[in-house]
């Protein structure tokens, strides 16, 4: 009871499958040929209580923290975590799904409390300077309206 473990994610371009546990504020990573359990803490394994695990091509996992209103993403090659704050408070978020196509990535995460849907579209850098380039020259042609 000390774990309470939900919603798993394999890698199915690797070699592991991680296990949100719930209580514990951990992921559990899971070697398929070996069977070796490595526990991973979340940056605040007090107040973070993972739920539902998916995991993308570049091997990253991506898990929601259901009452946390927040979205995390763990780097395996760095263990490194990021955060994604949700736009709605009380979300409540029970599943997460990827959607990867054309190149592009897109979090999908249903809200069960709120009654909701989200898709965050994850941009490159070079995505995010030609809509910064964007919002500029189309504010200069407003203000010379």
């Amino acid at each position: 009871w000390s774990e309470g473990p939900r919603r798993l994610g394999a890698d199915k371009n690797g070699n592991f499958v991680y296990v949100c546990n719930w209580w514990g504020g951990t992921v559990a990573k899971i070697d398929i040929h070996t069977q070796k359990v490595t526990m991973i803490s979340l940056p605040n394994p007090n107040a973070q209580q993972p739920y539902h695990a998916t995991v993308d091509k570049d091997h990253n996992v991506w898990i929601d923290m259901m009452n946390a209103d927040t979205v995390m993403k763990f780097n395996p090659k760095t263990s490194q975590w990021t955060e994604y704050p949700l736009p709605t408070l009380g979300a409540e978020t029970r599943y997460i799904s990827l959607l990867e196509k054309d190149g592009s990535m897109q979090v999908i995460l249903p809200y069960s409390r709120a009654r909701k849907v989200a898709r965050m579209t994850l941009r490159s850098k070079e995505e995010m300077q030609a809509l910064k380039s964007q919002a500029q020259q189309e504010q200069g042609r407003a203000q010379l309206r």
